[in-house]
């Protein structure tokens, strides 16, 4: 085989190696590329269905709220809740019986446990002066037991969960 020949081959074969390299290194470059558009794409969407969902909960917020202000309008303030406790106190200091705040909590200190004692119509006027309060109030549950200690003179216990809305 002439040299020359032989150059020439190693040139084609050194020319073929060359330009696969180059075929297989712009295809991975692409190929990385488009992946990477791929998942710019992904990322678009999911920001763009974000965005729908936060102008339609926009738009939702703001054709609720007259309808929240009206809502607003039946709630107790946090700041009133002293005045309610206030107004228990009131209440049965009226009504003649003794109580005892035991618990205020759940949700924004909105349930109350009030223990008392008295006679039993002190208790009775008690409960429904509660009910007729100017605050939106639901009687949970009340138990009452009397007292036998005493034979002269019976006591009454009664123990409300109330509910307040705030």
């Amino acid at each position: 085989m002439p040299r020359s020949l032989f150059l020439k081959t190693i040139s084609a074969l050194m020319l073929t190696l060359f330009l696969i390299i180059l075929v297989l290194a712009v295809r991975f470059f692409v190929h990385q590329k488009v992946h990477s558009l791929e998942n710019l794409a992904t990322d678009l969407a999911t920001k763009k269905q974000q965005e729908i969902s936060l102008v339609k909960a926009q738009q939702q917020y703001k054709q609720t709220t007259g309808a929240r202000e009206e809502l607003d309008k039946f709630n107790l303030k946090l700041d009133q809740i002293v005045l309610l406790i206030e107004s228990l106190e009131s209440i049965a200091k009226q009504a003649g019986v003794v109580i005892n705040l035991e618990h205020v909590g759940g949700n924004e200190g909105t349930t109350f446990i009030v223990k008392g004692s008295g006679s039993f119509s002190a208790i009775y006027r008690l409960i429904g002066l509660v009910e007729t309060m100017p605050y939106p109030v639901f009687i949970e549950s009340s138990d009452m037991a009397v007292s036998t200690d005493d034979p002269r003179k019976s006591l009454w216990t009664v123990s409300l969960t109330l509910r307040f809305i705030i």
